[in-house]
């Protein structure tokens, strides 16, 4: 018979599991929401700020020849510009890890309930990824019923090298990973050799990943 969760007057926890796994998804995804709101309105207002500065610089050295006020500008203003750049790379890349984190954490979750709920144990399949290895875990138990779940999860785990790069090679790309990468909306790369460097990643593949994740795990949940 096919393992599934379901209503059951004669166990009502059983029911009660899957609304609490729910309501923790959920939450930690709001959560997230929230943050990364909160983040990138503070990063707007060190920007505004710095801005501001830089053009009361100006106004005030308006009799300075282009190039020497660019000087005094940079003399002024340059260790900051550089401060808020890199502000700005370890809020991305910590917005990133954050997603993938949460994803790889709740797939846990949803796999040890099922596991605890049902004594389910399929077996085992060799791979270095723990995302992959939760999605072999669910593709065995749900089988068929995944189907819908798919298309949600594969753009995903193509996004996961993003953070392996991040991770693990201080956001320096080998040439595979950036064939994997390189049509990705939003992530730019200075060309090195036999290597790409990661300098910006735009709040657009942030916003959009995270959709991807909160999309997949609201599927997930219903299937269940």
């Amino acid at each position: 018979a096919k393992k599934k969760f379901s209503i059951d007057l004669n166990n009502y926890p059983k029911w009660g599991e899957i609304n609490w796994i729910d309501l923790e998804i959920t939450n930690s995804i709001y959560g997230l929401e929230k943050l990364i709101e909160v983040q990138d309105e503070a990063l707007h207002q060190v920007e505004d700020d710095l801005f501001k500065k830089i053009k009361n610089t100006e106004r005030s050295n308006g009799d300075l020849d282009e190039m020497t006020l660019d000087m005094y500008v940079e003399h002024l203003h340059g260790i900051e510009q550089r401060i808020v750049l890199e502000f700005e790379r370890i809020q991305d890349s910590s917005q990133i890890t954050t997603i993938f984190s949460i994803f790889e954490s709740k797939l846990k979750l949803v796999c040890d309930n099922i596991s605890s709920e049902f004594l389910f144990k399929p077996e085992p399949k060799k791979t270095n990824s723990i995302i992959h290895k939760h999605w072999h875990f669910l593709n065995s138990f749900l089988q068929d019923d995944i189907r819908p779940l798919e298309k949600h999860f594969t753009p995903i785990y193509n996004r996961n090298t993003l953070r392996n790069i991040i991770v693990h090679q201080n956001s320096i790309a080998d040439v595979k990973q950036y064939n994997e990468l390189k049509n990705f909306e939003g992530i730019s790369f200075y060309e090195g050799i036999d290597s790409y460097h990661i300098y910006e990643i735009r709040k657009t593949f942030i916003r959009e990943l995270l959709v991807l994740v909160k999309l997949f795990f609201e599927i997930l949940i219903k299937i269940l």
